[in-house]
């Protein structure tokens, strides 16, 4: 462990990292969960309503892989 902690250059780039999420994800980061949220509550409210429609649809997936 000591190892990897002392080749890695770990410290540095989180530094970094940190700095920018912060500056990009106050920005960038509210679209995008807002846009994740809402498809969440539509795939939850899908699974709630019908069950066995969002299995055939897993099942037509498969198909179109398998075909492709």
């Amino acid at each position: 462990t000591k190892r990897k902690h002392s080749m890695s250059p770990i410290p540095h780039t989180p530094i970094t990292i940190k700095k920018r999420t912060k500056n990009d994800s106050s920005i960038q980061k509210k679209p995008l969960s807002t846009r994740k949220d809402t498809k969440i509550q539509e795939d939850e409210i899908e699974d709630d309503k019908n069950d066995q429609p969002n299995k055939s649809t897993v099942v037509k997936r498969k198909l179109n892989l398998d075909l492709s």
